[in-house]
C-alpha cells in the first residue's frame, strides 16, 4: 500500500450500511411499523388477525385429524398440488405455517423425514414457539427465489403432516 494514499479500509462488518442497497419505501415502511406503540401494533394484529379469519379462511378444508407418527428416517411422500390447496386459507397457509411457492415442485415426491420440529425461533420478536405436526425432510432447502430477493441463507422448508403421507 503506498503511503501517500488516502484510503480507509474498514472491517465489512463495520461497514455494513454501505454495502446494503437503498431500501424501498414499502420496506423502510415496514421496518418503521416497530416504532409504533405496543398497543398500537396489538390493536392493529388483532383486527387483522379477525379479518383474517373471517373472510380468507377456506371454509371446506377437509384434514384427518389423524397423527401420522412421522420419526426422522421415515419415507414420506409430498401431496398433489390439488390436496395441498384444499387445506391452504387465503393467505397459503395451514394453521399458521405458510406453503411457500417454492416447495410446490416437490409435490408428488417422496423425501426422508430429518426431523420433527418441535420448537423453533421467531427472529422477528426473537422468542421461542412450540410447533405442532410439522417436519423438516431431508436436502429440501429454500433457494431464495423471489420474493426474497435471492436470500442465500438456504432455509430448511417447514412441512406440516398434513401435506404428507406415509410411505411404508
Amino acid at each position: 500500500m503506498d503511503s501517500d494514499s488516502n484510503e480507509i479500509f474498514v472491517c465489512q462488518l463495520q461497514d455494513l450500511n454501505s454495502m446494503a442497497l437503498e431500501n424501498s419505501i414499502l420496506e423502510r415502511v415496514w421496518q418503521l411499523r416497530k416504532r409504533v406503540p405496543r398497543w398500537t401494533r396489538n390493536r392493529i394484529h388483532f383486527l387483522t388477525h379477525n379479518i383474517t379469519k373471517r373472510f380468507l379462511k377456506n371454509k371446506d378444508v377437509k384434514v384427518s385429524k389423524n397423527s401420522l407418527n412421522l420419526k426422522p428416517g421415515d419415507m414420506v411422500r409430498i401431496k398433489s398440488k390439488e390436496e395441498i390447496l384444499q387445506t391452504l386459507d387465503g393467505w397459503k397457509r395451514y394453521k399458521g405455517c405458510m406453503f411457500m411457492d417454492e416447495m410446490w415442485q416437490y409435490c408428488g415426491g417422496i423425501y426422508k423425514v430429518l426431523k420433527k420440529v418441535n420448537h423453533m425461533l421467531d427472529e422477528r420478536d426473537m422468542k421461542v414457539k412450540k410447533c405442532k405436526d410439522m417436519l423438516i425432510l431431508e436436502g429440501l432447502i429454500c433457494q431464495g427465489s423471489w420474493p426474497f430477493k435471492e436470500c442465500d441463507r438456504s432455509c430448511f422448508f417447514f412441512w406440516k403432516e398434513t401435506w404428507l403421507e406415509k410411505v411404508n
